[in-house]
């Protein structure tokens, strides 16, 4: 009876660190998803809502490591996730300050700075009566635009190839205006650039190969 009891006191502490390991499962799930919601929505409430559930993830890591302790099974696998759990927000929230660089909405960052030298660009460009400067002037803002939905530099380079010809040709009283909307449009690659342009590039490539590292130890 003695060695039956000890049996399944150990398979229920056995069942408990299963639990924990389902339990940082679907926590780590849910930090990918406060990742691509703050991605989305650009609201701040998503970094505190990741930080959370990272403060979630080391609690839940602790308890693991205690349950194995009790069995003197190898916990270095569950420190090691843990460590990377830290990584992964360390890059997030990187990823959370280039974003506020870049503007959370059109009416702060880079977004604004280049929606203002847009601006100044049409209004230059209307006030001189110079239907082919607005002409070009909007075909500017269609590689710009274009660049922002789909994520392709080959819009940035047709925008630079066309600005630059502008410039060129432009008097002084608009040559500069350009100038600051190329300057401005630049700034916004780089950043953009800077956090990914897909899944696999910039930051964003960053964070996918460090879930991948928790993914592969958590099967452990």
């Amino acid at each position: 009876t003695l060695l039956l009891n000890n049996s399944i006191n150990s398979l229920n502490e056995l069942s408990k660190a299963h639990s924990e390991v389902e339990l940082l499962k679907a926590d780590t799930l849910m930090l990918r998803r406060s990742e691509k919601d703050f991605l989305l929505r650009k609201d701040m409430k998503y970094k505190k809502k990741f930080d959370d559930i990272v403060k979630h993830v080391h609690e839940e890591a602790e308890e693991l490591i205690h349950h194995l302790n009790e069995f003197n099974l190898d916990v270095s696998k569950v420190k090691e996730f843990d460590l990377i759990i830290d990584n992964y927000k360390a890059k997030f929230f990187i990823l959370v300050k280039k974003q506020k660089e870049i503007g959370l909405n059109p009416g702060d960052g880079l977004y604004s700075s280049l929606r203002n030298s847009v601006q100044e660009v049409q209004n230059v460009a209307k006030n001189s009566n110079n239907l082919k400067l607005l002409s070009s002037v909007y075909d500017l803002r269609k590689e710009e635009k274009d660049f922002m939905l789909r994520r392709d530099v080959k819009y940035v380079k047709s925008f630079e190839s066309k600005i630059n010809l502008l410039i060129s040709i432009s008097k002084n009283n608009i040559k500069q205006n350009l100038q600051t909307y190329k300057n401005d449009f630049l700034a916004l690659v780089k950043a953009e650039r800077e956090i990914g342009l897909d899944s696999k590039s910039g930051i964003i490539g960053n964070m996918r190969n460090v879930v991948h590292q928790t993914e592969s130890l958590l099967e452990v």
